[in-house]
This record gives structure tokens, C-alpha cells and sequence, in this order.
């Protein structure tokens, strides 16, 4: 019936005049229904198999470091013989050329290319409001006090563009304003239209559903958030669902919340409940777990201790802690430099020999390498600085990290990564900043870190309690349990992250690739 009702089309439509032996208008009327029904049918079991030969799923990663990270997704979606693709949306001052030499390692997968950052007035635009609507979001998480926390006051200046600066001002200083502002933001953003760009790296794909996935650090995060969030626009514009990942920090959850995404992968209940103080509604959030953790939280390390001690050149026969250097901010990274070197000279001139003898690997954010030799050179022995130089895509920075945190008996610093590791891990791990921004009750996106049952991680406000701190890791034999804390912060509710999301990404696929059908069908 179907093969008949298209030729009968064709014909038709291939002739100027009617064939001289055309069907009766009765008999045509009387096997419309049956034909129809064919087709749906037909139909269905195309849309089936298709589902049962994968959904073409386009993946937004921003740098390297992030693809290393979800590698897992990557590896899980590819098992189940979905057609993967991924495309690098590009971040301010990062040379595009890099992106040419980053490979995936997961088989199957392939690189579509690079979306550029946008440029002219929307660009701007975007930009403006991502940091009127983050700066908004946490404004209005801080209690009332009249003082503006320094760590605030840098994020303001961060965020915002020297002409939107003075709204941050505004906001700093007017809660009414706090609560406003980011819901205009929210609101104007969803009128910006997609770049051509954006909306031709969709057509040229095809994509079902396109997944965007976050970085690791709030600053690289956020410059990528603009390539991102057009990228969402001009999916969903097109009709392609898309499902968008939190990073661990609050401040990494506010560029995706400002998008149109139709699912919303959070970590935990926390974030979902700060989600939803955005203005995202509940039933397109999904509580998955840490995805960009799973790696480092299910895998077995690369290399042992001593290897570990060898490669960096770490003394044998002695422990050492591990400084992980901030992005800055949240704390100003020449005051976390001055930080270490007086804490540093104040373990070599300590009365506990094994304080004086203790090595210190220091890991610098790949933004501030330069600032940190001249602590290694200026202190000279048990002081190690790597990787002496970074590789500007951060791949080297993604591997070794969670050998630092497994190998080193105590980890420092205000680093999220890092310290979500640590606990995650159950290792012992200290959150310290500089004077400057560790004013009493000036709470920072970190505290809950400090504040959660079963985290490893303690907060110390001087040089001399993060003395102490480590006096008390070393001499403890047992190493603390991470479970209650991993259950409650970084796993969601029994799948891991990777499988979770990947079962989300199947899900919103195939109702994109039934709904597509449906229209198919009402047009013929």
C-alpha cells in the first residue's frame, strides 16, 4: 500500500494531465486510512532501528583537560554504539591552533572542530549578563553584613566588563538589587539570538541531542560559558534537545542555569537546590553525581608512590605535602605566593624535626607559573615545583593531579578540585587563604567543604594552625572514611556519573528522534 501510494504520487505529480487510468476517488478515499497506517508503522520501525544503532550525540568540551576528565562519558556512550562527536568551544586568550593537537583516546570518537567565541555587540551582551547574573547568585547566598568580602570584591571585578561594573557595585551594596538584576539577566539572555556559527556547527553534525560539558576551573568555566551558551541557543533553536553538566562550584552551575538547556546534570540535593533558586525548573534537573570526579574517584592510579616520589624528584625517605595554587579567584595569587614562602620558612626554622624536614610539592595554576619560582629558588631544598611548565592545553595538569592528591599524606590549599578529590578520596586536606580573604564570617563557596559530615578537609586560618594540621595527618595511622561524604556530595542515586548522564543523553535522544518522526509523518 505504501509503495503504491508513492508512485501513485509520483505520476501525479510528474504529469500535466491526469492518467488516462486513474484511480476512483471512492477507492483512493477507502485506502487512505489503511496507507497511512503503513506509513506510521513503517515509520516506528525505522525510528527503532535507528535507536538501536545509536543516537548521534555532539559533545561540547571547552579545553583538553576537560575531554580527559569525562573521558568516562565519552567511553560509555561510545560502548553502547552511539555515534559521538566533539567540538571545542573556544575560550578568550587560548590560541585556536592548540586544539588542532588534542586527541581523544577513547575509539570511535571523532573531533568535529573548534567553535570560535563569538564576537561584536551580542558577545558582549552575554558576557555582561553571565556576570551580572553570577555575581547576583552569590550576592544574594551571603548573609547581610556591611562589609563586602574581598574574595566578592575580586569575583565582581573578574566577571563583569569595565562598563557593567558599576551594576556590580550596585549589587554589592543593594540586596533588592541582588534579587533583580540576575532574573533581568536571565530573562534577556533567552531573547539573544544564536551566532550563524553556532547554528551551522549544528546543521553540519545533525546531532539528536547535543551534551555540554563543564571545566574543571571556575575561571576557565566561566570564559568558556559564552561559547557555550550560544552553542545551547542554537541547538534548541533548531529543535535539538540538550543537556548541559554542573561543575562542582557554585559558580560553575550559573552559566548553565542561564541557558535554555533541557536537562540540567547536577552533583548532589545542594545543587539542585541552588539551581532551582536560579530559576531552573525542577523537572529539568537530574542529580547524576560528580561526573568530572569519576576518574579520578573509580580509577586506580597510574603510577605508585615511589614512582610517583621519582618522576617529581620528592625525597624518599621523608613525607611531603601537596600545595595546590589556586586560580585566583578567590584570593589575589601573589598574596597565596607570600602565603606558602613564610609558611615554608617557618617549617625550616620549626623546633619538630619532621616539620623542618617536611618537602612541600607545590602545583601552581598554570595561569601564575612565573610568580611561584622564586619560592623553589629562593627556598631551595624540599621545595618542588611541578610541572615546571605547563602545556597551555592542560592535559599534563588533568593527569597528575589525582596522583598528587592519592600520593601526598596531606593536600593544601583552596583549589576546589583539589579538595573535592581529597574528600572524595577521604584524604586529608586543609583549605587556607591569605589574610586578605579570610576575614571572619565572610563565607566562601568552599565552607561546605569544611562543613559536611565525613569530609576530610578542615579549614586553618594561619601558618601556624596549618602547622598543626599537618603535625595531626602525619601522625595518624588511619586514613578517615570518605563514604558518607562521597554519598552525599558526589554519587547520585545508584548509577555512576558517567552511566547516569549517558542514560539522560539516550532518553532526551530518542524522544528528539520520535518527535522528529511525528512531524515527518504529519507532512507526508
Amino acid at each position: 500500500l505504501l509503495s503504491a501510494r508513492a508512485l501513485q504520487e509520483v505520476v501525479d505529480r510528474g504529469t500535466e494531465m491526469p492518467p488516462a487510468a486513474s484511480a476512483r476517488p471512492w477507492a483512493r478515499l477507502l485506502l487512505s486510512p489503511l496507507a497511512t497506517r503503513a506509513l506510521r508503522r513503517a515509520e516506528r520501525r525505522s525510528t527503532s532501528s535507528d535507536g538501536n544503532r545509536g543516537a548521534r550525540v555532539l559533545v561540547a568540551v571547552a579545553s583538553a583537560k576537560s575531554l580527559f576528565l569525562h573521558q568516562p562519558l565519552l567511553r560509555v556512550l561510545a560502548e553502547r554504539g552511539h555515534h559521538v562527536t566533539i567540538v571545542f568551544t573556544a575560550r578568550p586568550r587560548f590560541p585556536v591552533e592548540l586544539y588542532d593537537k588534542v586527541k581523544c583516546d577513547v575509539p570511535g570518537v571523532t573531533v568535529a572542530g573548534v567553535l570560535l567565541e563569538r564576537t561584536g555587540t551580542w558577545a558582549a551582551c552575554v558576557r555582561a549578563l553571565l556576570g551580572v547574573f553570577g555575581l547576583g547568585s552569590l550576592v544574594h547566598r551571603r548573609p547581610p553584613a556591611n562589609a563586602v568580602p574581598s574574595w566578592l570584591a575580586r569575583y565582581s571585578e573578574t566577571v563583569l566588563p569595565g562598563r557593567v561594573r558599576r551594576l556590580g557595585s550596585v549589587m554589592l551594596r543593594v540586596p533588592l538589587a541582588a534579587r533583580l538584576l540576575p532574573r533581568a539577566a536571565r530573562t534577556i539572555a533567552r531573547l539573544i539570538p544564536s551566532s550563524s556559527s553556532a547554528r551551522q556547527m549544528v546543521l553540519d553534525q545533525h546531532p539528536d541531542v547535543v551534551a555540554v560539558l563543564p571545566e574543571d576551573e571556575a575561571v576557565a568555566a566561566f570564559e568558556s560559558a559564552g561559547s557555550q551558551v550560544d552553542l545551547i541557543g542554537a541547538a534548541e533553536s533548531l529543535g535539538i534537545p540538550v543537556i548541559a553538566a554542573a561543575g562542582g562550584c557554585e559558580m560553575q552551575t550559573q552559566p548553565l542555569a542561564l541557558s535554555r538547556a533541557r536537562v540540567m546534570s547536577v552533583w548532589n540535593d545542594e545543587q539542585r537546590r541552588a539551581a532551582v533558586g536560579l530559576g531552573v525548573p525542577k523537572d529539568r534537573l537530574v542529580i547524576a553525581g560528580a561526573l568530572p570526579l569519576e576518574r579520578a574517584l573509580c580509577e586506580d592510579p597510574v603510577v605508585d608512590e615511589q614512582s610517583f616520589r621519582e618522576m617529581l624528584g620528592l625525597p624518599r625517605d621523608r613525607p611531603f605535602v601537596f600545595y595546590a595554587g589556586s586560580s585566583g579567584l578567590m584570593s589575589e595569587p601573589a598574596e597565596e605566593v607570600e602565603l606558602i614562602r613564610a609558611w615554608v620558612r617557618s617549617l625550616r626554622m620549626s623546633g619538630d624535626p619532621v616539620l623542618r624536614q617536611l618537602a612541600v610539592l607545590i602545583r601552581p595554576s598554570p595561569l601564575g607559573t612565573s610568580r611561584w619560582r622564586q619560592v623553589e629558588n629562593e627556598i631551595g631544598g624540599g621545595v618542588v615545583l611541578c610541572p615546571r611548565t605547563f602545556e597551555r592545553s592542560g592535559e599534563l595538569d588533568a593527569v597528575l593531579l589525582p596522583e598528587w592528591v592519592v600520593s601526598a599524606p596531606c593536600t593544601i590549599g583552596a583549589d576546589p578540585l583539589a579538595l573535592l578529590r581529597a574528600a572524595g578520596l577521604g584524604r586529608p586536606a586543609a583549605l587556607i587563604l591569605p589574610p586578605q580573604f579570610a576575614t571572619p564570617r565572610d563565607a566562601i563557596p568552599l565552607d561546605y567543604l569544611c562543613e559536611a559530615d565525613g569530609s576530610s578537609v578542615h579549614y586553618v586560618a594561619t601558618p601556624a594552625e596549618l602547622s598543626e594540621c599537618v603535625c595531626r595527618v602525619l601522625s595518624r595511622s588511619s586514613v578517615p572514611s570518605s563514604d558518607q561524604f562521597r554519598r552525599t556530595y558526589l554519587q547520585g542515586p545508584g548509577l555512576l556519573p558517567a552511566a547516569a548522564v549517558a542514560d539522560c543523553i539516550e532518553k532526551i535522544g530518542a524522544e528528539s528522534c520520535r518527535s522528529r518522526s511525528t512531524i515527518t509523518v504529519e507532512r507526508r
